[in-house]
């Protein structure tokens, strides 16, 4: 009995322990942001343990909305653990958008569980705005589908455009693949990418573009 409340004891503390996670601060890379530079999202934080490198990120949009969780499994040495969660979303419509961040913690290697209590919320609102030299298109200008897709992407124009280009940059920013566009239909194949998030930039004759992103399984 005495044992069994000794392990109850401890994994109330543990449990105690792991909400003392804080987050410093959230902030974007570069701190301007235009439809031509790759986005980064950034947040500080510290937890009461280390070491705390040992860590899990998730991450997903919704139009404008930007959602971001990290969850790290934290060590038994007793010094305060700074670390920073690292979140890349490629190249964005111009907008304003709002991202949300919560951070969590667990004790012992991963996957580990996150304490009782939920770890701690934070948001940043940032604008990204169109790029010198450029005009934004409307989003609805092209189709691309299926999203997600594996093999195969199809992208159709409207009615208004039968020519143009496509890049598609992976979630680093780095161009993985391009072509001119000739008529209204066209099949892209990305069963060589790695699964992923990735940007997909439409441009036009004269230089304006529209963007989407698109997820490889």
């Amino acid at each position: 009995m005495k044992k069994y409340i000794l392990i109850c004891f401890i994994s109330f503390l543990s449990a105690i322990n792991c909400q003392g996670q804080w987050i410093q601060q959230l902030w974007t890379n570069p701190s301007v942001l235009t439809t031509n530079t790759p986005v980064q999202l950034i947040a500080e934080v510290d937890f009461p343990s280390g070491d705390c490198k040992d860590k899990t990120l998730n991450m997903s949009q919704a139009g404008n909305s930007i959602s971001a969780f990290a969850m790290h499994c934290l060590g038994a040495a007793s010094y305060i653990c700074n670390d920073k969660d690292t979140f890349n979303l490629g190249l964005l419509p111009a907008g304003t958008y709002t991202f949300y961040f919560q951070v969590d913690a667990g004790m012992g290697p991963s996957p580990c569980s996150p304490g009782i209590v939920p770890g701690p919320m934070d948001s940043l609102s940032f604008v990204v705005n169109l790029a010198s030299g450029n005009q934004e298109l409307d989003k609805e200008i092209f189709e691309l589908f299926p999203n997600p897709a594996s093999s195969t992407l199809h992208l159709n124009l409207n009615n208004e455009l039968s020519d143009g280009a496509y890049r598609i940059l992976n979630n680093q920013g780095a161009l993985v693949l391009k072509s001119m566009i000739h008529g209204k239909n066209m099949q892209i194949d990305i069963s060589k990418l790695s699964v992923g998030l990735y940007t997909f930039i439409y441009e036009d004759a004269f230089k304006n573009i529209s963007v989407k992103k698109f997820t490889k399984k």
